[in-house]
């Protein structure tokens, strides 16, 4: 399990996790860092030798705000994390599920990538890319077994 900066929350998930009679482990990496996520990837499969189910869920809100109002590096963020977050994810896993011709990806979208509504475009163009983006590799994973899906609640 990925967590940024909460330590103490990913712990707590992590014991969760045990108690259900699982294994977990916690690896930090700010997801929207192409090298924060191969390291973390390369750390998880140290540790368990293999990945079995991906799931990218990053993400963060934008401010309520209009277009041209927008900070720019506001714009950035929300689409470092939300967008480029999953598709580093992906990249650095998609490969070894392929390879192995077996597992699961799954994004985490929103259905606020469908609806659009005013004073939230990053969060919105970003979620749609990660729409766009499960289906391209849902296409480039399935001859090999891999499914890849989207779940997008709202």
């Amino acid at each position: 399990m990925n967590y940024r900066r909460d330590a103490a929350a990913a712990d707590a998930t992590v014991r969760a996790i045990e108690e259900l009679g699982s294994t977990a482990r916690t690896f930090q990496a700010d997801v929207s860092e192409w090298g924060a996520v191969q390291a973390m990837v390369a750390a998880a499969l140290a540790h368990f030798g293999r990945l079995d189910i991906v799931v990218a869920n990053s993400g963060v809100a934008s401010r309520v705000m209009s277009v041209w109002d927008m900070d720019v590096d506001h714009w950035h963020r929300v689409i470092g994390i939300n967008l480029h977050g999953v598709f580093y994810t992906c990249k650095a896993t998609a490969k070894h599920l392929v390879d192995r011709r077996q597992g699961t990806i799954i994004l985490i979208s929103s259905i606020g990538a469908d609806q659009c509504a005013a004073m939230g475009a990053p969060y919105y163009v970003a979620k749609a890319g990660v729409n766009a983006l499960t289906k391209s590799l849902a296409k480039e994973c399935a001859p090999a077994g891999v499914r890849v899906n989207c779940i997008a609640p709202g």
